[in-house]
């Protein structure tokens, strides 16, 4: 087995094949009725990284150097917040773990993480698979339980959205655009994004995260790269002119099929008045009107996030996967892993 960098702008097409392969299998094992990333996906990814991300990515070759193996990959965020954190993760074809692939593979993970000055490797896996184990066994955390929920479009009711859409709110109106942000609402926008500190974090080692409009240029010009596209819809406080809660819904550039319901938030001085139902309304009536090819939008929520969970039920979500957090440090996997 030989261990390479993947170099972005350098990889030729038999390491992406060979790379796409390895992706598929990975990707039909976590999910088996969906369509996998194609190659010309995973090649865009490494040819668009946003502004605060460092990405370093790894395959483990065969002896031929025809086959690969496993793969990670580790994000650095140079962002104002959590810098002790990286981003990690690896993947072993299944008929090969348990053989070291996967431990040398961290190995590499943890030695970028310690040469960025992190001290813990953020990372996740579903629930109650060989992963688990393997990331007890490098001496992590379990820090964070995520249900990920998905509603058909076909399920949704329109004209259950249209009777939330139509509930008065007296004080509050509805702003909606698709990326990129206009100019007049990028500062609101930022601002808005921080209710997302809100949320459960369990047992997170997890700072506030500080939103900034650069940051958001950032995000929204390399969704434009990949060939995607978000949808906002806020909740402006007409007295104040302030946005009050958001919600997002992102597309894929290469899956039509696929949706991704992202943020959703409401300030909670202005909770109790149905902002969420009217948010979420927005965004899935849209979505009826002018995307014909959707079949389904997965979505990701904690258990205790009972408001949220109420308004996703209604709308016709139910429970997909279920996926565990780690956090690990650095310091136990080097001594684990011999990296």
């Amino acid at each position: 087995m030989k261990i390479e960098r993947l170099e972005a702008g350098t990889i030729d097409a038999p390491t992406l094949a060979a790379w796409h392969d390895l992706s598929v299998v990975l990707a039909l094992e976590e999910e088996p009725d969906d369509e996998p990333s194609p190659a010309a996906q995973l090649l865009l990814q490494t040819q668009t990284p946003s502004p605060e991300e460092d990405i370093t990515r790894w395959l483990a070759w065969d002896d031929g150097h025809e086959r690969a193996l496993g793969y990670a990959e580790i994000e650095i965020r140079d962002t104002e917040d959590n810098r002790h954190l990286a981003y990690g993760w690896v993947g072993v074809r299944p008929e090969l773990r348990g053989q070291g692939i996967g431990a040398e593979l961290f190995g590499l993970v943890a030695k970028a993480a310690q040469e960025a000055d992190r001290t813990k490797i953020h990372t996740w896996c579903l629930e109650g698979s060989l992963s688990q184990g393997f990331l007890d066994g490098m001496g992590g955390a379990f820090v964070y339980l995520a249900r990920k929920s998905r509603c058909l479009v076909a399920d949704l009711d329109r004209a259950e959205l249209e009777r939330w859409m139509a509930e008065d709110r007296p004080g509050y109106s509805l702003v909606t655009w698709e990326t990129p942000t206009p100019e007049e609402h990028m500062q609101g926008y930022a601002d808005i994004l921080h209710v997302m500190n809100t949320a459960p974090m369990q047992d997170m080692d997890f700072e506030d995260e500080v939103f900034t409009p650069e940051l958001l240029q950032g995000w929204e010009a390399q969704t434009a790269a990949r060939r995607g596209a978000r949808w906002l819809a806020m909740a402006r406080h007409d007295e104040s002119g302030a946005f009050v809660g958001l919600s997002e819904m992102g597309f894929d550039g290469f899956r039509a099929g696929e949706v991704h319901q992202g943020n959703t938030g409401v300030d909670p001085a202005h909770r109790g008045h149905g902002l969420g139902r009217l948010l979420k309304a927005a965004n899935a009536l849209r979505l009826l009107d002018e995307k014909p090819g959707a079949v389904f939008i997965d979505t990701f929520n904690q258990d205790e996030n009972a408001p949220m969970l109420a308004i996703n039920t209604a709308m016709g979500f139910r429970p997909h996967r279920r996926y565990t957090e780690y956090q690990v440090p650095v310091t136990e996997v080097l001594a684990r892993t011999g990296a």
